[in-house]
């Protein structure tokens, strides 16, 4: 019972690796096909320059390339804002951003 046990696997082992080599060695050759390329087929055309309008979608933070703050060296009520006194806009030299009244400030230069 024992060697039952043990060469009954063997058997079936040995027979099953018997039978895979015998379908290896005994499968059909596959048909030889001349595959001969045809012409390569190009189509060609001329670039003409054009604009059009590229559109970016992105994500971040603007931040102004510089900053400045106001500091008043006298006290008084705004009477006019310039036009370029505002975010992201450009001033010159010598340009008005705002107007103080002037009078609080000519009442101090008197009593002082």
């Amino acid at each position: 019972m024992k060697v039952l046990r043990i060469i009954l696997p063997l058997v079936i082992l040995g027979g099953g690796a018997s039978l895979a080599y015998w379908i290896l060695v005994t499968k059909p050759e596959p048909r030889q096909r001349n595959f001969i390329p045809g012409p390569t087929q190009v189509e060609v055309v001329t670039l003409q320059p054009s604009a059009y309008q590229v559109e970016l979608e992105t994500q971040g933070t603007v931040r102004a390339r510089t900053e400045s703050t106001l500091i008043p060296e006298v006290r008084g009520r705004i009477l006019e804002i310039g036009s370029n006194f505002q975010d992201g806009a450009f001033f010159k030299e010598g340009e008005v951003l705002l107007r103080i009244d002037p009078r609080d400030y000519e009442t101090e230069a008197v009593v002082d």
